[in-house]
């Protein structure tokens, strides 16, 4: 288990439909995976390993259906939403990570309760509300009742990321270069080493 590392934490995991099928898949089927193999080559190119990396989701469970990317009523349940939130809080008490990858514009607002320094996140729902005067990264979040702070950064669903890179700005950047600065700086504050700060590019 990665102590001290990366969280990348997604939405949800995925839908009834597709799960069996993933359960008997190899490392060469997830490549098929556009979640899967976007977020690697991303994490390439940040120089990071995967094996530094704990991933999990903030929604816990299968979406029911085909659609894993649909709005399901289980995320209007206070009573689930708070369940999903203390594994969450749970998961960082174990892993003490020092910096969290927020994968999407969903996760922000899940986080936003759980600590002062993401408060601002509780009604952001586009890209350009969380790129706003640099919100997009938390220098140091603290979890009431746990020790230390963790470094946010709230980037692209891999699976969404080609349409949606034009929409990130960060540092007087864009697309891909926005975004890249924007994880390098999470790395920097978190005090984890990566590969040094390449030539911009979009």
């Amino acid at each position: 288990m990665p102590f001290g590392g990366i969280m990348v934490l997604g939405n949800n995991f995925q839908c009834t439909a597709n799960h069996p099928a993933l359960l008997e898949q190899g490392e060469e089927d997830r490549q098929k995976d556009a979640t899967w193999r976007n977020l690697l080559a991303f994490l390439a190119t940040l120089g990071i390993d995967p094996g530094r990396c704990f991933f999990t989701n903030a929604h816990i469970g299968l979406v029911e259906g085909s659609d894993a990317t649909r709005t399901v009523p289980a995320m209007s349940d206070p009573g689930y939403i708070g369940r999903c939130r203390a594994f969450l809080l749970h998961q960082i008490a174990i892993l003490r990570p020092r910096l969290i990858l927020a994968m999407g514009t969903k996760v922000p607002s899940f986080l936003a309760p759980l600590s002062p320094q993401t408060a601002s996140w509780n009604k952001t729902k586009t890209w350009a509300e969380i790129d706003a005067e640099e919100g997009c990264l938390v220098e140091a979040a603290e979890f009431p009742g746990l020790p230390g702070a963790v470094t946010i950064v709230c980037i692209l669903h891999p699976s969404f990321r080609g349409p949606n890179l034009r929409r990130r700005s960060f540092a007087g950047l864009i697309g891909s270069a926005a975004e890249e600065a924007l994880v390098r700086k999470g790395l920097r504050c978190s005090e984890i080493s990566a590969l040094p700060d390449g030539p911009a590019h979009d």
